[in-house]
């Protein structure tokens, strides 16, 4: 009997040592925001890429048609994202922080790019040849 007792104090004092499963399940986040230009129209098909600072590792997108965007399932941690469009600036937004179940909005306004191009034309007057009289 006392072997009994021994061994059962033995086995619940086992159980303070066993870690217990909390139940929770992993927390993500999500990065959601819209794109528009400096008119306020919405820009579609804008290119969305979320660098997580910790890891470097990187997940793109694409705006929708309203401008919109969202990535979910992010772990908890700092984000960079970047924005872009053709003919238009590139947004860099940094310091975007999720915590758990964090929904962060990062939103951005697109300028319209002013490439310069320089086109320079040259023109030279053709050489004379004073010795030959018969072109004219």
């Amino acid at each position: 009997m006392k072997f009994r007792f021994v061994a059962f104090v033995l086995a619940v004092s086992a159980l303070f040592f066993v870690p217990f499963d909390s139940g929770k399940e992993p927390t993500w986040g999500t990065i959601r925001g819209t794109v528009k230009d400096s008119t306020g129209a919405v820009v579609a098909n804008a290119s969305v890429t979320i660098l997580d600072a910790q890891t470097g590792a990187t997940r793109q997108t694409k705006t929708n048609s309203g401008g919109d965007y969202q990535m979910f399932g992010l772990p908890s941690g700092s984000y960079r994202v970047k924005i872009a469009a053709p003919g238009m600036s590139t947004e860099d937004i940094i310091g975007v922080v999720l915590n758990g179940s964090d929904v962060m909005t990062a939103n951005a306004v697109l300028k319209v790019s002013t490439a310069t191009e320089n086109v320079e034309v040259t023109a030279e007057a053709p050489i004379i040849d004073t010795s030959d009289q018969d072109h004219q």
